[in-house]
């Protein structure tokens, strides 16, 4: 079983519904996907009950799969060098690949060997020196899914010897099903791709022309920073909006001033392509006043109920007619998508969810640790997060100020 870093994993058990209606539950079994967490619904033994674990699930072609990050060490005794990989995992036959390989430090790795021939990779029980010359910690983390794209976003920092800071992020599309990088005109077209990458390229003049012209102090103190961002139609995630597909683009900076620096510009409405049937089904119908948000077939509908604070969301299922209404569970927020089985799951499938949610019952940081050869040098990206991006709305004098000496060249 592949290993992943991630928070401490508490599989959420079997929640009894309790049935508010005059009828029988309704005989149904879909998946909600919320927050990072899934939850299994399904009836058995006259009743719903819900299973939930804090694991990613995605629905590509006919199969499930689990997605899960690991990381990527390649640690000399001088250079602490952590990147990390997305891997797709089928849940029937447990096989893995990897998605997104973390290039960066891969690349880093290897200008580190060169320029220093009488170290080499520390094998899996050593450890760096206490204060190793060399610090470079790479961390991707899955924006959303759509059918079989995911949006990413990437981020390295770290130190390249004495005070040769480097500072990376960048944003991006994978496609789940061959882990290739999706581009604007495979997702939408060449003349349609033209077009978004258009008005990208409008919004982010017009909001390099905002900050200019604000007086805010946030936005004074990034001026200095503004001549080093740049916009590349390469830098998008996918969203959606009222159930249709946009593209939100991201200018990056570089450089001693902006490097590490993001800047997400507004999500731009596109057409919705072929490919985009499957997700619009999956996503919910938002109500008017934002606090409900739902998922309808024949006479089912599903609910995620926000509470005042926006944090939390009550999963109901209601069925008209007969009236009936079953609150199942309180699940993290946001409630991204649902997918609903048409039929019940054949043996092998319902077997290999079972089988994903009991494992991740069992994903305890003593056990990640255990498994794990080198988990106690990646580990220490927690104490050593010294160098973290920044997004530009929360820009401060003291982040920009800092001189960064020219580093070696990093194949992208």
């Amino acid at each position: 079983m592949p290993t992943r870093r991630v928070v401490t994993l508490i599989t959420i058990l079997v929640l009894c519904a309790c049935d508010r209606g005059n009828g029988r539950p309704p005989r149904t079994e879909f998946l909600v996907f919320a927050g990072d967490s899934t939850f299994w619904v399904r009836h058995e033994q006259a009743r719903l009950s819900v299973r939930g674990s804090p694991i990613q699930l995605a629905h590509v072609g006919e199969r499930l799969v689990e997605l899960y990050v690991a990381d990527d060490d390649r640690s000399f005794r001088g250079a602490l060098l952590v990147g990390q990989r997305i891997y797709r995992r089928d849940l029937i036959t447990g096989d893995s690949s990897i998605v997104f390989d973390d290039t960066t430090i891969a690349s880093v790795a290897r200008w580190y060997a060169h320029e220093h021939p009488d170290d080499r990779p520390l094998r899996p029980e050593e450890e760096t020196d206490v204060e190793p010359h060399v610090d470079v910690l790479g961390e991707v983390v899955t924006v959303d899914q759509h059918g079989p794209f995911l949006s990413f976003e990437y981020r390295v920092d770290g130190v390249l010897e004495g005070t040769n800071e480097m500072h990376e992020v960048r944003r991006g599309v994978v496609d789940l099903r061959d882990g290739s990088p999706a581009t604007l005109p495979e997702l939408f077209g060449d003349s349609v791709a033209a077009v978004l990458a258009a008005e990208g390229a409008r919004r982010f003049t017009r909001t390099l022309d905002s900050v200019l012209a604000s007086s805010d102090q946030r936005a004074r103190d990034a001026i200095s920073a503004l001549p080093d961002m740049s916009f590349d139609a390469r830098s998008f995630t996918l969203s959606a909006l009222a159930r249709e597909p946009a593209v939100e683009f991201a200018a990056v900076g570089t450089g001693p001033r902006a490097g590490g620096i993001i800047l997400p510009l507004e999500p731009i409405r596109a057409p919705a392509p072929d490919w985009w049937a499957e997700v619009r089904e999956s996503l919910p119908e938002t109500s008017a006043d934002s606090m409900t948000e739902r998922w309808t077939r024949g006479d089912l509908t599903v609910e995620a109920r926000y509470d005042s604070i926006g944090d939390r969301a009550t999963l109901v299922v209601r069925r008209t007619p007969p009236p009936g209404e079953w609150r199942l569970a309180s699940l993290p927020s946001p409630a991204r998508r649902l997918h609903w089985f048409d039929g019940a799951p054949d043996s092998a499938s319902r077997q290999a969810l079972a089988r994903a949610f009991d494992e991740a019952a069992l994903y305890s940081e003593g056990t990640r640790t255990a498994s794990r050869a080198r988990s106690h040098r990646a580990d220490t990206r927690f104490a050593r997060d010294r160098h973290r991006p920044r997004s530009l709305g929360r820009l401060t004098s003291h982040v920009i100020s800092r001189a960064i000496i020219p580093r070696p060249p990093i194949q992208p």
